[in-house]
């Protein structure tokens, strides 16, 4: 019941609600106030319901003024020019909608008759309706530049991972190619495994997000193809700890690393290489260690041969996990260890 409630309010969209929760706690505190004050409870309530119902609707009409003007560029001496005009004239409206009420509400007559009360009324809705629509017109231009980095965000990060596909493409194909001629049954069979990769990548079309067991499996079939490659040359191994394998993940994570952890470490060695790939989990921490043969060169920050993978890879953890992630490249005797460390749940953006 709880649950069937959350997901038609989620349905709802945030304007109206944020509209009906700000107003009906307005009409509460306005009953208290007024009861309070004239010691009658019916009349505080039909007093508040009606300034809070004209005021409800009344701001709706002004949300609807302030969409067809557009108002997304902040308060700009232009916009607070139009917020002043338009609260202007939802609070006439508002004293015109009380004083043909007030004939029906005997309190409410007797306040209306009051010398300083015009003053005091078109002072009261003035600072309500100004504040309303100032409130909204900011909060409206802070969703739509909030809106507008988001969509940046999203079509960088589609990039970067489009980006991945043709680098990991052109270096497979050409792995194939060199084994048609003198092992055409190998190259068949890493056709089939660059096969298995695509599929995964078209299934994942328009996601950034992907769970560790979908991460494995593309990057399994990676490694299948290095194998073929490489044959005994290369000996891999995956240890990932199954309660890891939930955790969300950006998209294409392991694969540029692994591909990188083949393509710079194993070139620098003689064979037989070894690859291992770990993935623990700390709490709301994912662990992920990637290890190969090879010697790190100690200005490798500064050199641009780590490839496109990497310099790939910290852009989209700088937009996925700011200021959540820790990312290190060191030597562990006759190893070179990549080392990530991501806390809490990638944003979407």
């Amino acid at each position: 019941m709880i649950t069937d409630l959350k997901q038609s309010l989620e349905r709802v969209p945030l304007f109206w609600r944020l509209q009906i929760i700000g107003w009906s706690a307005y009409f509460v505190y306005g009953c208290i106030i007024r009861t309070s004050h004239y010691q009658d409870v019916p009349m505080g309530v039909g007093m508040s319901l009606l300034l809070e119902t004209t005021e409800f609707a009344l701001s709706s009409i002004l949300r609807l003024i302030y969409r067809r003007l557009n108002f997304h560029t902040g308060l700009s001496a232009r916009t607070l020019a139009y917020i002043a005009l338009f609260s202007a004239a939802a609070t006439a409206c508002q004293l015109i909608i009380t004083q043909f009420a007030a004939p029906y509400v005997a309190d409410l007559a007797d306040y209306q008759g009051r010398p300083s009360s015009l003053l005091t009324r078109i002072a009261f809705f003035g600072i309500i309706y100004v504040s309303w629509s100032a409130a909204y017109v900011w909060l409206k231009s802070e969703f739509a530049a909030r809106e507008a980095r988001s969509a940046a965000q999203r079509s960088e990060l589609q990039m970067l991972r489009l980006q991945l596909n043709p680098h990991f493409m052109f270096n497979s194909l050409n792995n194939i190619a060199s084994q048609i001629p003198e092992r055409p049954e190998t190259a068949l069979e890493m056709t089939h495994d660059l096969s298995d990769f695509l599929r995964y990548s078209l299934d994942r079309e328009g996601t950034l997000i992907a769970t560790m067991a979908q991460e494995v499996e593309v990057m399994t079939a990676y490694l299948k193809i290095e194998k073929l490659r490489f044959e005994e040359r290369l000996d891999y191994k995956v240890d990932v700890e199954a309660d890891t394998l939930r955790m969300k993940v950006p998209s294409f994570l392991l694969q540029p690393l692994v591909e990188n952890a083949v393509k710079h470490g194993l070139n620098g060695t003689e064979p037989p290489w070894t690859l291992t790939v770990g993935a623990s989990r700390d709490g709301d921490r994912l662990c992920l260690r990637i290890c190969n043969s090879g010697e790190l060169d100690e200005a490798w920050e500064s050199k641009p041969g780590l490839g496109i993978g990497v310099d790939n890879l910290r852009r989209r953890l700088a937009l996925h996990y700011p200021g959540r992630h820790q990312f290190e490249l060191r030597q562990e005797g006759g190893l070179v260890c990549a080392l990530l460390t991501l806390t809490g749940e990638p944003c979407e953006v």
